[in-house]
């Protein structure tokens, strides 16, 4: 590997994660944007849309700090199975591992560990899971309820169809 590869590397890394911010920016403008032509057709419209996402992104968070508190507490065992398994498969440490008969209890050892790691995601994974789909369910709802209202003014004649496209148009765009 030579140094202008490695800086190559890390321009590509670069040039993605900018590439990644302005995404981000750009959809936060158009975000922001279509919430204020939404406030001026039906503020309330956007009251609703705002419930219907709020769960949602709070769920989300919740557990996306839960997971990465547990990432944080196993932080030791990640560090003893990564130790385990270099131990257990490097060449340098083959002749010890046979002079001291330590493949199984490098298994077990690491067998052990993996599980309960294991576990302990499943079990984190599992409840965000349940939470996410009822809160994805209550954001879909409230998504649907927005675009029945939208038409149901429509056909009353208070919106236009082009009204009504745009609309519609901004309820999917919000929702990316």
């Amino acid at each position: 590997m030579t140094i202008s590869s490695v800086r190559g590397g890390r321009r590509s890394v670069g040039i993605g994660l900018i590439t990644l911010l302005l995404a981000t920016v750009q959809d936060l403008v158009t975000l922001v944007s279509l919430a204020g032509v939404i406030f001026v057709q039906l503020p309330w419209l956007l009251v609703l849309l705002v419930v219907a996402v709020l769960p949602s992104f709070l769920g989300e968070t919740h557990y996306a700090a839960l997971g990465y508190s547990l990432l944080f507490q196993w932080t030791p065992e990640r560090r003893l199975l990564d130790y385990l398994r270099y131990a257990g498969a490097s060449d340098e440490m083959a002749k010890e591992v046979k002079l001291f008969n330590l493949s199984d209890f490098l298994v077990g050892r690491y067998a052990t560990l993996s599980q309960e790691f294991y576990d302990a995601n499943k079990r984190l994974a599992i409840k965000r899971n349940l939470v996410s789909t009822l809160l994805v369910t209550i954001g879909t709802l409230g998504y649907y309820a927005a675009y029945a209202v939208t038409i149901y003014l429509t056909v009353l004649g208070r919106f236009t169809v082009g009204a009504l496209t745009f609309l519609a148009g901004s309820f999917r765009q919000s929702r990316i």
